[in-house]
């Protein structure tokens, strides 16, 4: 072995150029690894928001057209922006479907998924969806939240217990009246 620093600087550069080479190779492959476990992420949230379309009564045939942008991780439909695409209550229950898959994936515990357990929706019916489409997304909510969280309905629609499709032993329904308020 040489002791002569201009063949030892040498020695070093060679062994610096190698190391980085390495460097830069192990640094890919672990980004690709992050970039598959995002995307296997996704492609979960897909999956399981189009059950949940099917649960809503989504159109079959329309269902495998709804998909999550790799890019703003928002449902789209072939590609495009869902509000461009759809009517306004399949816009809806595309927006509840997907909600409750951000929160279903997250009480996967495979999955490092961060959601706060908390989910509201407000006016739900607002886009003309049908009472049944209403009632099977409190159901699928209520079944959603069976282990823990909570959701907050708040909706002008009436009569929820004349339906008779809700198990309201698990469900806290409170009424108000015309001119009465939440916050006074």
């Amino acid at each position: 072995m040489s002791t002569d620093p201009s063949i030892l600087e040498e020695n070093l550069k060679k062994s610096q150029v190698k190391w980085q080479s390495t460097s830069n190779a192990l640094n890919l492959l672990l980004s690709k690894n992050q970039k598959s476990k995002a995307d296997d992420i996704l492609a979960k949230l897909e999956i399981i928001m189009q059950k949940n379309l099917n649960k809503f009564g989504f159109s079959e045939s329309s269902i495998n057209q709804i998909t999550i942008s790799k890019i703003t991780y928002r449902p789209e439909q072939n590609g495009y922006d869902i509000i461009a695409e759809t009517s306004a209550s399949d816009y809806i229950r595309i927006i509840w479907a997907y909600t409750l898959a951000i929160l279903e994936l997250a009480q996967d515990l495979t999955e490092n998924v961060q959601h706060c357990g908390f989910i509201v929706f407000d006016e739900p019916r607002q886009h003309e969806a049908k009472a049944q489409s209403l009632y099977d997304l409190i159901i699928n909510t209520a079944l959603t939240f069976n282990q823990s969280g909570q959701a907050i309905f708040t909706t002008s629609f009436e009569n929820f217990k004349e339906a008779n499709l809700i198990d309201f032993d698990n469900i806290n329904l409170i009424y108000f009246n015309d001119n009465e308020y939440i916050l006074q």
